[in-house]
Parts: C-alpha cells; sequence; structure tokens
C-alpha cells in the first residue's frame, strides 16, 4: 500500500467524497468497497487480512493510537 500523508482540508476532496458514497448500498457497490470506522473495526479488517485501500486517521486522534495504527499498518504490510 502506498502511503499518502496528506492533511484532507475540504469536504469536496474526492476522497472524502468516496467515503461518504460508502454509506449507501449503491456506493459500496459501485466501488467493490466498505467502509469500516473505529478502531476495534480497524484492527480486526487487518487481522482478517482484508485489502485496505485507504486509512483516514482524524487528527483528533490521540498520538499513541495514531502510532498504533501506523504500527499496525506497517507490521501488516499494507
Amino acid at each position: 500500500m502506498k502511503v499518502i500523508r496528506d492533511v484532507i482540508t475540504s469536504r469536496k476532496n474526492p476522497l472524502v467524497m468516496l467515503a461518504a458514497s460508502l454509506s449507501d448500498k449503491k456506493g459500496r457497490e459501485e466501488n467493490g468497497l466498505f467502509l469500516a470506522e473505529g478502531i476495534k473495526l480497524f484492527r480486526e479488517a487487518v487481522a482478517a487480512q482484508a485489502p485496505i485501500v485507504y486509512a483516514f486517521i482524524s487528527e483528533s486522534l490521540s498520538a499513541e493510537r495514531r502510532a498504533e495504527v501506523e504500527d499496525t499498518l506497517a507490521a501488516a504490510h499494507y
């Protein structure tokens, strides 16, 4: 997985719009993706070796949790 550390500042960002479209069945079917929100579902997806296309990390996430997400991705070779 290519790591991009961009700060998203606009709701019009194509990745934000893609993520928002995944809340509907139509969006999930059209894109062949689904959205797993939260650290628990993130951990479960990694443990199940689900393909992770994008990982969005909120700026409000603690530094400890942010490091956990990044370390988990690195350890799983994403």
